[in-house]
């Protein structure tokens, strides 16, 4: 069976690779197990802890007015969550570009205004019935105009602020890393779709290399999230052309491809994907940047400890 991705933990990157083992139907030898690798977006790995949240507290200077209960209970679920979002990209943000704090207080500044606008307003879209509804959402990718999660707001500020505050150095570093970062979701995401295909075509490696191939040059940004789809299931598939596929298969894999359930859209939001508000990031705290001789700060720094002083997995 296919062998993914070993499991690569970039710190630079921030990236958090997640390796699932799923025994096949076959047997329970240990040749029949699938190895899906994929890739969340959530820079855990450049911030200093991931912590058991304390009991939700209502956040002091935060006006609620004009939100019905419903709403404001709402507000506080996402709040917290999204502001761990932002918190682990702007780690993951310094120790890329090392920025002045001055610098990170510019940015931090910017990027919680809109989150906070974002969030309330999907609050009270999400209270008045008006989120999800024949619509779908996927990672934060809206499927129809008008509809989209808080993140996409946050992140177009903090894109503009980045764009705005650092230096040319500093912006190069950031959008050489957000290429890294791409490529490292969008060839995870290919192995976990080859994993799947392969789990129910039994590939051989050839194709299972000319399947990769072919995904890779007809890339849709939707299948990234298919590792979502993934985690619910080890049966989903997204809807996948025939033409990347087939012409890689024998007559037999063709006929159980075409018989196969495959799924159209289905909302992932981010959610589920972080404990459902039951981990947070450490909340991002500027600071001094660091001296000269300290960088550049890569893959080989020691990564953050967790909250019972035991190395990040």
């Amino acid at each position: 069976m296919i062998q993914a991705l070993s499991t690569a933990t970039d710190r630079r990157l921030g990236v958090l690779a997640v390796l699932l083992a799923i025994a096949c139907c076959r047997g329970a030898d240990a040749e029949d197990v699938l190895f899906l690798e994929g890739a969340v977006d959530f820079d855990v790995y450049a911030a200093p802890a991931l912590a058991a949240p304390a009991e939700e507290q209502p956040v002091e200077g935060k006006d609620d007015d004009g939100l019905n209960a419903q709403a404001k209970a709402l507000l506080q679920q996402y709040r917290p969550i999204y502001m761990s979002k932002l918190s682990g990209h702007l780690y993951a943000l310094r120790e890329v570009c090392n920025p002045t704090r001055e610098q990170q207080e510019q940015l931090l500044e910017s990027s919680q205004a809109a989150l906070e606008k974002a969030v309330r307003e999907y609050a009270k879209q999400m209270a008045a019935g008006k989120i999800n509804r024949g619509i779908v959402v996927i990672n934060g990718m809206a499927q129809m105009q008008g509809q989209s999660e808080p993140w996409d707001a946050v992140r177009n500020e903090l894109d503009k602020s980045i764009a705005e505050h650092l230096t040319e150095d500093q912006l190069a570093l950031y959008k050489q890393d957000a290429r890294d970062r791409r490529e490292f979701r969008r060839q995870a995401a290919a192995t976990n779709l080859v994993s799947a295909i392969d789990k129910q075509l039994s590939l051989t490696e050839e194709q299972r290399d000319a399947v990769h191939a072919s995904l890779l040059k007809s890339w849709q940004e939707s299948w990234e999230v298919a590792v979502r789809g993934l985690l619910q299931s080890p049966q989903y598939l997204p809807q996948l052309p025939d033409k990347v596929i087939v012409p890689h298969l024998n007559a037999n894999q063709k006929s159980v491809w075409k018989a196969a359930q495959r799924h159209g859209p289905v909302f992932f939001g981010d959610n589920g994907f972080m404990g459902h508000g039951g981990l947070q990031v450490q909340p991002f705290e500027p600071q001094d940047p660091r001296p000269e001789q300290d960088q550049p700060r890569g893959g080989n720094a020691a990564r953050p400890q967790s909250t019972d002083g035991g190395a990040e997995a």
